[in-house]
């Protein structure tokens, strides 16, 4: 019967509504500071390159370990 449905069901499905929209939010928050922290990595790293004149040979050797002549 549904005299006897608890009533806190309908309350919990709206709670978890919430909270799976709060959860995508803060996914998609995240997911944009990490690449944002990427872009700033990266473009610290091209300063870094350009700081030290390295050519493209250069910074691909010093990227696989070996002694880059910058």
């Amino acid at each position: 019967r549904r005299d006897n449905l608890d009533a806190r069901i309908p309350k919990l499905r709206a709670e978890a509504a919430r909270l799976k929209t709060r959860i995508e939010n803060l996914t998609a928050r995240y997911n944009a500071t990490i690449d944002k922290v990427t872009e700033l990595e990266n473009l610290e790293i091209v300063g870094l390159v350009r700081a030290e004149n390295m050519s493209i040979e250069q910074l691909a050797e010093l990227i696989k370990g070996g002694a880059a002549n910058a």
